[in-house]
């Protein structure tokens, strides 16, 4: 938003072992530590974080296995959400290709349980793998776990009570079109228009992204 003051710190992360580095440092100090992607949700007010700032680039985008009906695929926190989305609907996956275009990172989705045009992200993601500053070791919590809502989930927390940094997110895309007919009216209205008749993850995306 380029809105606000300056960071009193800022460090990039690039792997786990540099974020656990990270937040542990901001504890000895005393002081907050708060993990961005592009920050697209954040504005700062004007006299700045008295704190650290650390920008999650930790990425990697690697197929853990795949079976005749879908593919799980570890993610880097870091990564852009919307490249991710890219990456996917090449593949011929679906699951997210109606996310196209939604700003931030793929370690962010999962944080507010991003939707659009009949899709959210919670549907996809089978875990999340985070340090946990309060037990001071690296975890991972499945999907029940992260008690998805409404744009929500347990890792939507105010600043003080925050204790879960995302380094990897697990998700579980198919191989066969999951975006159920009739669509949401302006998607459904962009194929009868475009005279397209038989839809999948690479044309949702490209009309997702003509709509937005």
């Amino acid at each position: 938003m380029r809105l606000g003051g300056s960071a009193r710190y800022l460090v990039e992360v690039h792997s786990k072992a540099q974020l656990e580095k990270a937040i542990i440092w901001a504890k000895s100090k005393g002081i907050k530590a708060l993990v961005i992607g592009l920050g697209s949700n954040t504005i700062f007010q004007d006299d700045g974080f008295d704190g650290l700032v650390c920008l999650n680039k930790i990425l990697g985008i690697n197929i853990i296995s795949e079976d005749s009906k879908s593919v799980i695929l570890e993610v880097g926190a870091g990564e852009v959400w919307d490249d991710f989305v890219e990456y996917s609907t090449k593949l011929n996956l679906s699951g997210i290709e109606a996310l196209s275009l939604i700003p931030g990172t793929v370690g962010a989705a999962p944080v507010q349980n991003i939707g659009a045009y009949g899709q959210e992200v919670s549907r996809t993601v089978l875990s999340v793998s985070a340090y946990d500053s309060k037990a001071e070791k690296f975890v991972k919590l499945s999907a029940k776990d992260l008690a998805f809502g409404y744009r929500t989930s347990k890792l939507k927390t105010p600043l003080e009570k925050r204790h879960l940094y995302i380094y990897t997110v697990t998700f579980k895309l198919s191989k066969s079109f999951a975006l159920e007919r009739p669509f949401y009216d302006s998607l459904e209205d962009f194929f009868t228009k475009s005279n397209q008749h038989s839809p999948n993850p690479a044309n949702i995306r490209k009309a997702v992204i003509s709509i937005r």
